[in-house]
């Protein structure tokens, strides 16, 4: 089964770098992007807009990939969600909430609410509203209250769990080996990652004291897209 759990669409402007979305050409973008992922032979996609800014754009997303699956029984199952920046954590690093395929929007939407964030989701001067809840808050009000999952994403870049910039290096420890955390993003297999990262990860007997888990925690990699990319004669 081929996944991708973090995926932008043209809802949100101000991170998406392909066609912009015009007014009343929702269903064009949704059936544009719904085939490149059929190309892509895709089997699950998450869809974590910052802020929520794919509220209105998902269910023409869903028709879209409905008709997919009519013409060539092809399924694409839609796990909604959102991404934003915690700013109760560290200086602010970057959280992504998943919940059930067919969730109720409104509901998601409040739920971004709870998480800390701000309603306009975008201030007047265009920037993103950040959340002021730290990572317990959130797991909590995630996972326990309403049965999605947290994941951290781009774990060791820029706004991430390990960015030493964004969080100090007690702060990463105390929220990674957090049992309530089960999944972060990583940049490549962890076998191919430094040995550092693998004990890390790993949470084995060799994983530096102070930092294991009482068990592994999950890793996945995801696209972070933010443009559809054309292909040539080539399918390049």
């Amino acid at each position: 089964m081929k996944c991708d759990l973090q995926m932008q669409t043209p809802a949100d402007a101000r991170h998406w770098a392909g066609d912009r979305l015009e007014a009343g050409q929702e269903a064009v973008a949704a059936k544009a992007f719904a085939e490149a992922c059929y190309q892509q032979r895709l089997d699950v996609v998450g869809i974590t807009d910052h802020n929520f800014l794919s509220k209105d754009f998902i269910p023409h997303l869903q028709t879209a990939f409905d008709e997919i699956e009519r013409d060539f029984s092809h399924k694409i199952t839609l796990f909604p969600g959102f991404e934003f920046e915690a700013a109760g954590v560290g200086r602010g690093v970057h959280v992504l909430c998943l919940f059930e395929p067919g969730t109720d929007l409104t509901r998601l939407d409040s739920i971004l609410t709870e998480c800390g964030v701000s309603y306009p989701r975008m201030n007047a001067a265009g920037q993103l509203e950040k959340s002021d809840k730290n990572l317990k808050e959130i797991l909590r009000t995630t996972q326990d209250k309403y049965g999605g999952i947290v994941i951290m994403p781009h774990a060791t870049s820029n706004d991430g769990i390990f960015d030493n910039d964004s969080i100090a290096e007690w702060l990463q420890q105390d929220q990674f080996t957090n049992p309530d955390l089960l999944a972060v993003e990583v940049p490549k297999p962890v076998h191919l990652m430094s040995a550092g990262y693998q004990r890390l990860l790993r949470s084995g007997d060799d994983c530096q004291p102070g930092w294991k888990r009482i068990r592994p925690i999950a890793t996945l990699m995801s696209s972070d897209n933010k443009k559809l990319v054309d292909f040539d004669e080539h399918q390049k």
